[in-house]
């Protein structure tokens, strides 16, 4: 698979790079945005893992009426490319806390000329190769990434500064490689006792199929990010290539600012550029239509004409004061809650509690001192879930205004299993 999205990448950054610049740019970019193929190549890939996760959870169940292992054998996968980039943020911030000369350019709140920075330094090879490695493969990675116009870290590395900086604060030298460690071991402990125990009671032949589906799920699961990253990846190329055409815009004075090209749909632009239309009310226009959507809060649920339906969780036996969600990583964890709604605006300490509206890949370096996560919105299968799965760490999903409820500070517990939180010491 990285083979497929490195042949990818390169094929399109030439095509674009060959192009003339206005329509001709435009169209290769729409040449090489279709992931049409790439879905047909890389969804394939994703299936086996996810319905063999599906059938051991049936045949735990049926053949032992537990839920106790596979919740567990899921956890600590091993190649999933955002639990590594998670990981590589933690190895980074170990070598940091060692250089007190990388302490400084680090606490420098010059963002910007970070990469700079560091390769200006004299010596620290070892740092800047991983260093640069880590920026050359995760450098296009930013929370709301989907949304093209968002600063990368390679345009804006503050929030990784800061979720290094406060590793380096409220961690320990190599914690987040031993607790990954941990539970890669605790889950491979889990499968054999799950294997063995159906060996016992069901026979050997039963014994084989589970053994077969843990292997499956093991290798295949951490796939799932692999076409999130291509995307990501592939984004940065077009959204160097229409900066370079807004830049053009800007002195020809059809726009006031490059980053207004991303105001506009691509057909407006090709229009645009075409027949050298202003774009510069129309921008305005949609800037204004933009604060306005800030205000909204988007429905749960919707149909496709456009009905919203309200949804509520069954409440029957519940400890009093419980938010219901959805589990979604195993285990119980009680903590001190840290409310996040923009990541690029706040750390989390070791240990405290992450509690956010959603997340994505430009949340990860968070999961490295979270002791447990709370999401208004999240399935089996999003983001958030998978990186607490692999990192060990309970999860607790689909809790409506999670980030409106819990606030900063408080004390909580989070039950991964039973998909409640509770909410055990109030701020003072």
């Amino acid at each position: 698979m990285n083979c497929y999205i490195e042949k990818r990448i390169k094929a399109s950054e030439d095509i674009i790079r060959n192009s003339k610049h206005g329509i001709d740019r435009l169209e290769a970019i729409y040449e090489v945005s279709s992931f049409q193929k790439d879905l047909q190549a890389l969804i394939p890939k994703l299936a086996p893992g996810i319905l063999g996760f599906k059938m051991l959870q049936s045949l735990e169940v049926k053949l032992l009426g537990s839920k106790k292992y596979v919740d567990i054998i899921i956890t600590g996968l091993e190649g999933n490319i955002t639990t590594e980039m998670g990981l590589l943020v933690g190895d980074l911030a170990d070598m940091i806390r060692n250089s007190p000369e990388l302490v400084t350019v680090f606490e420098s709140e010059d963002y910007k000329t970070l990469v700079t920075r560091v390769n200006q330094l004299s010596g620290q090879d070892q740092f800047k190769q991983l260093f640069n490695t880590f920026m050359e493969k995760y450098d296009m990675r930013a929370a709301g990434e989907i949304d093209m116009a968002k600063d990368r870290w390679v345009e804006n590395p503050e929030p990784l500064v800061k979720s290094i900086l406060a590793t380096i604060r409220t961690s320990t030298e190599g914690v987040h490689r031993r607790e990954y460690n941990a539970t890669i071991e605790r889950a491979k402990k889990a499968a054999e006792e799950f294997v063995r125990e159906v060996e016992t009671k069901r026979g050997k032949i039963h014994g084989k199929i589970v053994k077969r589906l843990i292997r499956v799920c093991r290798n295949m699961l951490p796939v799932r990010e692999h076409p999130k990253y291509l995307i990501m990846r592939l984004i940065m190329i077009f959204k160097r290539a229409f900066l370079e055409e807004a830049r053009l815009l800007v002195w020809k004075g059809l726009l006031q600012e490059e980053k207004d090209i991303f105001f506009v749909n691509f057909w407006e632009l090709h229009k645009a550029i075409e027949t050298e239309e202003s774009l510069i009310k129309l921008v305005e226009q949609r800037k204004e239509d933009y604060e306005n959507y800030q205000r909204l809060t988007a429905p749960r649920v919707m149909t496709s004409e456009g009905e919203k339906i309200k949804v509520s969780y069954k409440r029957e036996n519940l400890p009093e004061g419980a938010l219901v969600g959805i589990p979604v990583s195993a285990g119980i964890i009680e903590g001190i809650a840290k409310v996040i709604t923009d990541p690029t605006a706040s750390s989390l300490n070791k240990g405290e509690i992450l509690v956010a509206p959603f997340t994505d890949p430009g949340w990860t370096p968070l999961f490295i001192n979270a002791a447990g996560l709370v999401m208004e919105v999240g399935g089996l299968l999003t983001h958030g879930t998978v990186v607490a799965r692999e990192y060990g760490i309970p999860a607790v999903v689909g809790i409506t205004d999670a980030t409106k409820i819990i606030k900063t500070g408080q004390r909580i517990r989070v039950d991964g299993n039973a998909g409640i939180v509770l909410i055990t010491e109030e701020l003072p």
